[in-house]
């Protein structure tokens, strides 16, 4: 409805420096839309994590990101998990 109006009150007042100005307006949201959007990937205990369910995670300095799980203490370096359990006893 907003959109309408603005086109509307666009076009109305000089047509090609109107229609101008809706591309320029269509390529902006575009590249705003585009800024938004990202991507993930999930992993689970196939891809080397102790447990399915993390119950905690930090980033640390050094960009590593460490995950709590039910068994274990696992560490993503961006390329694995590298797993860390307690010793019994």
């Amino acid at each position: 409805m907003i959109l309408d109006k603005l086109i509307l009150a666009l076009l109305s007042k000089n047509t090609y420096r109107g229609l101008s100005l809706l591309i320029g307006f269509i390529f902006c949201i575009q590249s705003i839309h585009a800024s938004l959007s990202f991507s993930y990937r999930t992993f689970s205990e196939n891809d080397g994590l102790s447990h399915g369910q993390i119950t905690h995670f930090v980033q640390d300095r050094q960009g590593y990101i460490w995950l709590s799980t039910w068994n274990g203490l696992n560490m993503f370096d961006g390329q694995r998990f590298h797993v860390y359990k307690a010793n019994p006893g």
